[in-house]
This record gives C-alpha cells, structure tokens and sequence, in this order.
C-alpha cells in the first residue's frame, strides 16, 4: 500500500507500481463530484472538497512530480509550489 499526501489530500493506491513514477493530480473531477451530491439532494462527505492547484500539476509532462516507489507500505509528501 502507498499513500501520497498533499497539503490538503491523502490518496491510498494498493498495486502503486514499483520503481520510478512521475504523477499528476486531479481536482476538477472533486467539482464534479460535489455537483452530483447536490443534485440528489445530499451533503459530500466531509472529506471530499475541492481545492484548486496550478494547472502545471495537471500533466504528467509538466508537473515535475516524481517518486520511486519501494515494495511495502510508504507515504510520500508532496509539497506543491502555488504559482
């Protein structure tokens, strides 16, 4: 199991694949999700809020977010520059 952790966000990835990654991060799918438990007339979990990142963080190519992920549980801390 690896966990990577921002600021403001905690994923868990099971099968993360061993050796190096680069990542990306999604937030505008969250504003999506939000809409839908409005819609149906429910609150979001208290978990699930959407916060905005520099678009850069949104690609692969240009996000410069890179790990080497290990067998075995780890977490990895991203630290994500706002500009």
């Amino acid at each position: 199991m690896t966990e990577i952790r921002g600021p403001t966000f905690s994923e868990s990835v099971p099968e993360a694949p061993i050796g190096p990654v680069t990542l990306a991060i999604d937030t505008e799918s969250v504003k999506a999700d939000i809409a839908r438990y409005h819609e149906d007339g429910a609150t979001p979990p208290p978990g699930l809020r959407y916060v905005p990142i520099p678009r850069k963080y949104t690609n692969f190519d240009t996000s410069g977010l890179a790990l080497a992920v290990r067998p075995g549980t780890q977490t990895f801390d991203l630290q994500l520059d706002p500009r």
